[in-house]
């Protein structure tokens, strides 16, 4: 049965959910600081959130300086190696601009990792957006479908991940359950499948992460056959 607390938003184009993921983000911004004084947010990594992360890095007039930079996952490699996911984010110049930036120490391996990372990230839970893409197989951060997923621990370490390389880190269930929000962005015709498999109900971690709802932004060719099943839903059209 599809999750009923998923909102899906149909937009026309990459660039067009680019445009409305960051306006939600800006909005979730704005509320979080009015009611708490800051911005917690775990970002994704992936090609897909690229273009958000250069777009708030070069846009000076959002203020980050109330945001706390947290991370979904990332792949246990060296400081700076690019395939990590704190590189693009760095790049992108959100990170010295952000009130916080609080990358996963994945270097030091999966256990470690996670354990260090529970106690660093644990005055500023819960999240209050948890930012989440999607592989095609439904995994979402680096909680795979091949895997046991812990529903109980705020980091997990991650070993035989069926993508490279085999040692992650990556915040647990429980995290992403209990974040205020859940925003999630997947473009491109290779997420129809998937789209198709979590809105008819198939038990995915993507569905378990967002098993207490979620903001779906998707482009035409990873939404396309949804049809008539999101009819209730109006498509966002942030500027």
């Amino acid at each position: 049965m599809a999750q009923s607390n998923i909102h899906w938003h149909i937009e026309d184009s990459p660039e067009a959910v680019t445009r409305a993921v960051l306006a939600r983000l800006k909005a979730a911004a704005e509320e979080a600081i009015a009611a708490r004084g800051r911005f917690v947010v775990a970002l994704s990594g992936g090609n897909t959130p690229k273009a958000v992360y250069r777009a708030l890095g070069a846009d000076e007039s959002v203020d980050l300086s109330r945001w706390i930079l947290l991370y979904a996952d990332d792949r246990c490699l060296p400081v700076g190696d690019p395939e990590r996911n704190d590189v693009a984010v760095l790049d992108s110049g959100m990170a010295e601009r952000a009130g916080a930036h609080l990358p996963m120490p994945a270097q030091l391996g999966p256990e470690k990792a996670a354990q260090a990372y529970a106690l660093m990230i644990a005055p500023f839970l819960p999240l209050d957006v948890a930012y989440l893409g999607v592989g095609p197989d439904g995994h979402t951060a680096s909680l795979f479908p091949e895997h046991d997923l812990d529903p109980v621990a705020t980091v997990v370490a991650v070993h035989d991940s069926p993508k490279p390389p085999p040692e992650r880190v990556s915040l647990g269930l429980s995290t992403l359950t209990d974040a205020r929000q859940r925003i999630v962005e997947l473009v491109g015709a290779s997420k129809r499948g998937l789209v198709d498999r979590w809105h008819g109900g198939e038990s995915l971690p993507i569905g378990l992460a967002c098993m207490n709802g979620a903001d779906v932004y998707l482009d035409h060719d990873a939404g396309r056959g949804l049809g008539d099943r999101i009819s209730a839903n109006v498509p966002s059209r942030e500027a």
